[in-house]
């Protein structure tokens, strides 16, 4: 049993967990509502967003694509923050956001800002991937620093107090953030946008338009564009909703069952029978 000491301790680094996220979702929602107060300005000014061509069909599915990313990106990001704060015990830095996650945050909002202005295929393309490929590192930079030192000390405090049932709560919500699905989805992204670029850079471009007896070059770039949005997004909601689901279900379990962590050495019994 956790002491009245330990308990306190348990409470206040909870409470720091709790004060990360509620900044960390003041800041989410301040840097996403300037890209519609942005979007709304421009349009105030008479600028055109994602209009590089006269072909209205690929113009409309682009717009309609980045209404799709942009709205799984914001909410996405939302969930994530929340299914740690259930998760985790501990964070660093007493529950203050670092600044440099601050600055991605607001490099990412700049580059998706961009992606809303450009006035040819060419460059969309190009931002989008410089988007995806800064998407990821940032990722990669934030689980490294922020979310694997809080897994670690988040799981040191629950081996410590032998919180076992919130032990595997922390291990499926770790899974999901810093899993190696998450870097296949990143690679095989990379592979997308590799198909995406040649398709906009090179001659394949109008070959494959010809072949599809599409009306211009825009109009696949387009296409390609919202078919490459629809999987990587459906992906990771897919994964999201596994993950709760997963807590959902453990948390089930545990209101009607009492489970009892098995010793290592009915494990390795069972492993070597």
């Amino acid at each position: 049993m956790a002491s009245q000491k330990q308990l306190q301790e348990l409470l206040d680094d909870k409470e720091a967990v709790l004060n990360l996220s509620r900044k960390t979702k003041i800041l989410i929602s301040i840097l996403g509502s300037l890209l519609p107060v942005f979007f709304g300005f421009l349009k105030l000014k008479g600028a055109s967003l994602v209009h590089f061509s006269d072909d209205a069909g690929a113009n409309f599915i682009l717009k309609c694509t980045l209404v799709l990313y942009y709205t799984s990106w914001a909410f996405g990001t939302l969930s994530d923050v929340s299914d740690l704060e259930i998760a985790f015990i501990r964070v660093p830095r007493s529950g203050r956001i670092p600044w440099h996650a601050i600055l991605i945050a607001s490099t990412l909002t700049g580059v998706f800002a961009i992606l809303c202005i450009v006035r040819t295929a060419e460059q969309f393309v190009l931002f989008l991937t410089i988007f995806w490929f800064y998407d990821h590192v940032s990722l990669i930079y934030l689980v490294r620093f922020i979310v694997k030192p809080a897994y670690d000390s988040s799981k040191k405090v629950y081996n410590k107090t032998r919180s076992w049932h919130r032990l595997e709560l922390l291990k499926i919500t770790y899974d999901y953030v810093a899993g190696g699905w998450s870097k296949l989805r990143c690679l095989l992204g990379l592979v997308g946008l590799l198909i995406i670029n040649l398709l906009t850079f090179t001659f394949i471009g109008p070959i494959v338009t010809n072949r599809l007896t599409y009306s211009s070059l825009n109009f696949t770039i387009a296409l390609a564009v919202l078919c490459f949005i629809i999987v990587v997004e459906v992906w990771i909601w897919a994964m999201r909703i596994r993950t709760k689901m997963s807590q959902h279900l453990y948390n089930r379990l545990l209101e009607k069952y009492r489970l009892v962590r098995k010793s290592r050495g009915q494990h390795h019994a069972k492993s070597g029978g």
